[in-house]
């Protein structure tokens, strides 16, 4: 097994099991922000802004795990890896 198989092997993997694992995590965080901001503690204010910050972290989450895909990407195309 060469180098390249190697990276190439580990980048399949990650493009395949981890990355999508991420995404599903924050998707339920996002979604548990939901909940507790729309449904479950609608009357609590500070409960409310519990929710937000969890829906806030999850958009950010998001967002840093795509950013990072999108970049390694870039980078295994430009080296034609």
């Amino acid at each position: 097994m060469t180098f390249k198989m190697f990276v190439t092997a580990l980048i399949d993997f990650f493009n395949t099991a981890v990355i999508p694992l991420l995404m599903s995590l924050v998707l339920l965080i996002f979604m548990w922000g939901v909940v507790q901001y729309f449904f479950i503690k609608k009357e609590d204010p500070e409960a409310r802004i519990e929710g937000a910050k969890f829906m806030m972290w999850g958009v950010i989450a998001f967002a840093v795990i795509v950013s990072m895909w999108g970049l390694v990407s870039l980078l295994l195309n430009s080296f034609g890896i």
